[in-house]
């Protein structure tokens, strides 16, 4: 739950341009904007000492309230989020169906599930405190 109404997450998440200065370990990252069609490609270095690379493309986009997109590259399958207000706050919610494609991700994920979950969990969770502390107040 993010202490924020729904149209001012939703300006903060289509602020695409800014999302590198809020996540550090988003070592690359190519997009224009938060549109159906559009292809992001990014890389990420969770604290594990190895990059992933992929692209996002977002096949449904519902302002203010959906996006839903395709993953390719060293991981792949898809995601959903979803905001929904909830008073003056937004709860937002992830869904996501990912598999590892690069050889050494799929031998982590196999022998040792518990490393492969660390790095996704860190990410997310790092990511979510990023958010609600460097990209809500930029727009306060």
């Amino acid at each position: 739950m993010l202490d924020a109404p729904l149209e001012r997450v939703w300006e903060a998440i289509s602020a695409v341009d800014d999302y590198r200065s809020w996540w550090p370990w988003l070592r690359g990252f190519d997009a224009s904007r938060l549109e159906v069609g559009e292809r992001w490609a990014c890389t990420v270095r969770p604290p594990l000492g190895y990059e992933l690379r992929f692209i996002i493309e977002h096949t449904d986009v519902r302002a203010p309230m959906m996006v839903r997109s395709v993953i390719s590259g060293d991981i792949e399958g898809d995601a959903d989020l979803a905001l929904r207000e909830r008073g003056d706050s937004t709860e937002l919610q992830l869904r996501s169906r990912l598999r590892p494609r690069r050889k050494l991700l799929r031998t982590v994920a196999r022998f040792s599930p518990w490393l492969a979950s660390y790095g996704h969990d860190w990410v997310l969770d790092r990511g979510f405190e990023q958010f609600e502390g460097c990209a809500l107040q930029d727009f306060g």
